[in-house]
């Protein structure tokens, strides 16, 4: 992360720009754009640290997703977003190598509260509280369903959000788009951006509640559709950048 866009920072000029993650709990590597050739020695001396401690990987041909749970997930999670009535979306999947947890429904609620990243609107992984949007036990872990419809009091546009939770740490998770609240027909980079960092920032925070080493092998599938025809923009609208001509061909 830039050093003075930390609000802990003496470098940081009140008012500029700003880091919107809590970044405490994490070890972050800070650099400075004026010199970054410490920034890159740095950098390098961490990865190989990191490497050194990493167990060797041989990579087989098997997949470490189970298909027919993330199929099952899919077809629920897409037959409630049918009914949002909106395109786009963006599908998470995390699981471990190992695959050798065994979680009660209890922890993993527990957890779920724990791993959820508050940056702006709803976070990824929401844990409702009132009784309609509480995530429910399944036969193998949790899962939750928020449908808030147009014109309903909460929000003019509605949003949609599926997420399960197995017992032994593998996620699916399903949202509609931040982009069809504020300006439908767009996708913002900047945005996308966030909630990609969101995502990993979760996955951090949900395997270290389930007390999973570092040493640990964790995959990470990130999917956006429903992009056809978006222009490529700026939430921030200051017309500081123009992208009009690029627009999604999907």
């Amino acid at each position: 992360a830039r050093e003075d866009h930390n609000q802990d920072s003496p470098n940081h000029k009140r008012g500029g720009p700003k880091i919107h993650f809590d970044l405490s709990g994490y070890d972050i590597l800070f650099w400075d754009p004026n010199n970054l050739t410490e920034f890159k020695n740095e950098l390098e001396k961490r990865i190989r640290r990191r490497l050194a401690t990493l167990p060797s990987y041989v990579p087989t041909s098997s997949s470490p997703w189970d298909r027919e749970w993330i199929s099952k997930n899919q077809d629920a999670a897409f037959a409630g977003f049918k009914r949002y009535g909106k395109s786009g979306f963006m599908e998470i999947r995390m699981t471990l190598s190992d695959g050798k947890l065994n979680v009660t429904q209890r922890e993993l609620l527990s957890v779920a509260e724990q791993a959820q990243i508050h940056t702006f609107g709803w976070p990824l992984g929401i844990v409702g509280t009132t009784r309609e949007y509480r995530p429910r036990p399944t036969t193998d872990g949790i899962s939750a369903e928020i449908l808030i419809e147009q014109k309903t009091g909460y929000d003019d546009t509605g949003s949609y959000d599926y997420w399960a939770l197995r017992k032994d740490g593998t996620v699916y998770l399903l949202t509609s788009l931040f982009e069809d609240q504020k300006k439908p027909g767009y996708i913002f980079f900047n945005t996308r951006i966030v909630r990609i960092t969101e995502a990993l920032l979760y996955s951090v925070r949900l395997y270290t509640s389930l007390k999973i080493s570092t040493n640990s092998r964790v995959f990470i599938g990130i999917r956006h559709g429903g992009l056809k025809d978006r222009i490529l923009s700026d939430s921030r609208n200051k017309g500081l950048f123009s992208f009009s001509k690029y627009v999604s061909q999907e």
